[in-house]
């Protein structure tokens, strides 16, 4: 487990990818907060993970509009954030940019595709080190029209994009260093630089 510093390392590449990470859930969560005020920023209300719609395994997706936003369909959305170095993507991302997101939105589309049948279902994919789903990309460009058309301003996607990547790389830098941290703990127990640190078990 990364928590007790197994597969820690000085390069800080495992805080990237691993899901006990310290900022994983709240990166999830402030991705999944900015959309919600992008569909209010465009006038669309939305529910955060709505009660009573649920995929096979009980899991709720990330919200859904309590209006049509398609073809008289309801949208529900579960913001996923794979990991491009990640072992299982880094066969995908080293030859492609982008590959990991499309493969996790395959993955989420089968969890979620057919235990909605009443709604339109979006997997929000973004790597951790930027690309996104064609699909999500897609879908930022719809939303960021509907602002501009209230706003007047023609540059929302271009600050929804920026915005987004600043969270990315917010949570990014904590990542790593939090593995760096745990990686030292583990190297140097006895360096002055980790005296004051909570030694692993």
């Amino acid at each position: 487990m990364w928590r007790r510093g197994a597969g820690a390392d000085e390069f800080g590449h495992h805080g990237l990818v691993c899901r006990l990470g310290g900022g994983r859930q709240l990166r999830h969560s402030a991705l999944n907060e900015y959309i919600c005020r992008l569909f209010f920023k465009a006038s669309i209300p939305v529910l955060k993970e709505p009660s009573g719609i649920s995929a096979h395994d009980g899991r709720r997706p990330d919200g859904c509009t309590l209006i049509p936003w398609r073809a008289g369909r309801c949208l529900a959305w579960d913001v996923m954030v794979p990991g491009t170095l990640a072992e299982q993507y880094v066969n995908l991302t080293s030859k492609e940019c982008g590959l990991a997101t499309a493969r996790a939105a395959d993955e989420k589309m089968k969890k979620y595709g057919n235990a909605l049948p009443s709604m339109e279902f979006l997997p929000i994919c973004i790597e951790v080190l930027g690309p996104m789903d064609p699909n999500t990309l897609k879908f930022l460009k719809a939303i960021c029209k509907m602002i501009s058309v209230r706003s007047g301003d023609s540059r929302e996607l271009f600050f929804a994009t920026n915005h987004i990547s600043g969270l990315l790389q917010r949570f990014l830098r904590s990542s790593i260093e939090v593995n760096i941290i745990v990686a030292t703990a583990i190297i140097l127990p006895y360096s002055v630089t980790t005296s004051r640190l909570i030694l692993p078990n």
